[in-house]
């Protein structure tokens, strides 16, 4: 892989694993790249719909295609299927929201999750990962 396809692996995965939208200078900074090579890796991504710019701003988001490729990549775990209509019965009896977790080496990912009708404070994007021992769901994992 050429060194700028690994850059823009990067900025997608920067822009993905962020809670908000990022101008350039942040990625830049994040990746410790200079601005202008940032820049041009975005304009690529961007007429690749890897990424989009966020309500016509300087700041970009995940694009389209990166969100269907996260989707499709959920998809391929077919227990998502079985557990969901469980989950939504544990989300409406208990009134929290209900995740799913698979774990991959160290990490945990969730890939299912049913809303609550309680407020959530904080429930992580699906797809992300997070360290085994990082969540209540990886430690029941190691034990």
């Amino acid at each position: 892989m050429s060194s700028s396809a690994k850059r823009a692996l990067k900025i997608v995965e920067v822009l993905s694993g962020a809670d908000r939208p990022l101008g350039v200078t942040e990625i830049a900074r994040a990746l410790a790249l200079p601005p202008g090579t940032v820049f041009r890796g975005l304009d690529a991504l961007l007429r690749a719909g890897l990424v989009a710019r966020y309500q016509a701003s300087s700041r970009y988001v995940p694009g389209p295609l990166a969100e269907r490729l996260r989707q499709s990549t959920l998809a391929q775990f077919r227990i998502r299927g079985v557990c969901l209509p469980y989950l939504r019965q544990i989300a409406s009896v208990s009134g929290e929201t209900a995740s799913l977790y698979v774990r991959l080496g160290w990490y945990a990912v969730r890939i299912a999750t049913a809303p609550g009708t309680g407020e959530v404070t904080h429930a992580p994007r699906l797809g992300e990962t997070h360290p085994l021992a990082g969540h209540y769901a990886g430690r029941a994992m190691l034990a």
